[in-house]
């Protein structure tokens, strides 16, 4: 679903806001993307498939090259046309956020960057849709888990596990379940154990820094959760297969 894809570009090509009523359009062979958030609305999308209904706060996309009538009684929507790069839907997607107002602040500022067309309005128009769709994958992107019951352990995982103080008991009691327990579901969702799982991320966030070229290897072994390099180094090599300081030699003879 588009509402769910992280990895997307996009070029803006117009914002808009209109206000309508007891009105009637058919729309087709449009080539670009649609994004828009209704203030107040009262509108019926047909398509050949399908009837929905949008909503006050409502939030909606329509793809390129999707045909669809618009019948409403009242709209009072701002939407933002755009070209869209990477993965995209084909179906026409809505919900309705828990936090309109944040939204309908987002969407105003997002209209006023275009409307007043200062220096580089593009370039800033694209960085407040940006964050648009930011909070809009955030609150619709799938569980990192099958097991919704180690869900939110998980997810503090992987944005923590770069602290050494970081425990497979810290995210037992996130799940508010035994460390035993935890650790049965955790080998179920993922066929290793949490502890492993923790140590996999530390190595190729540690991978990723030595590509960077910008910090020694202790800083690394630090920087990625480990408290002793000796440690680093021995977990590093029997994971890769080689030792940080060959892995950054490979990768520097590699590169040039």
């Amino acid at each position: 679903m588009f509402f769910e894809q992280e990895n997307i570009g996009f070029i803006v090509l117009d914002v808009m806001e209109l206000h309508q009523e007891t009105a009637r359009s058919f729309n087709c062979n449009r080539k670009y993307n649609a994004l828009s958030f209704r203030y107040e609305s009262d509108t019926v999308i047909e398509t050949k498939n399908s009837v929905f209904h949008l909503g006050d706060n409502a939030i909606s996309y329509f793809p390129p090259n999707t045909d669809y009538i618009r019948t409403a009684k009242l709209d009072h929507v701002i939407v933002v046309h755009f070209l869209c790069f990477g993965q995209e839907s084909r179906k026409i997607e809505y919900f309705y956020p828990d936090d309109a107002e944040k939204y309908k602040q987002k969407f105003r500022k997002l209209l006023n960057v275009w409307d007043k067309k200062d220096v580089g309005y593009k370039m800033k128009a694209a960085s407040v849709l940006c964050d648009i769709f930011s909070d809009i994958y955030s609150e619709n992107r799938p569980p990192i888990t099958k097991n919704l019951l180690i869900n939110e352990s998980v997810e503090f995982a992987i944005k923590n596990f770069s602290d050494s103080s970081l425990t497979v008991e810290t995210l037992a009691d996130i799940s508010h379940m035994s460390e035993t327990y935890f650790r049965k579901l955790f080998r179920e969702e993922y066929g290793i154990s949490p502890k492993k799982y923790i140590i996999n991320l530390r190595i190729n966030y540690a991978k990723e820094l030595i590509s960077m070229g910008y910090y020694t290897l202790p800083e690394i072994s630090e920087l990625a959760g480990f408290n002793d390099y000796r440690h680093f180094s021995v977990t590093f090599k029997k994971l890769t297969g080689r030792s940080p300081s060959e892995y950054r030699h490979s990768y520097i003879s590699k590169k040039w």
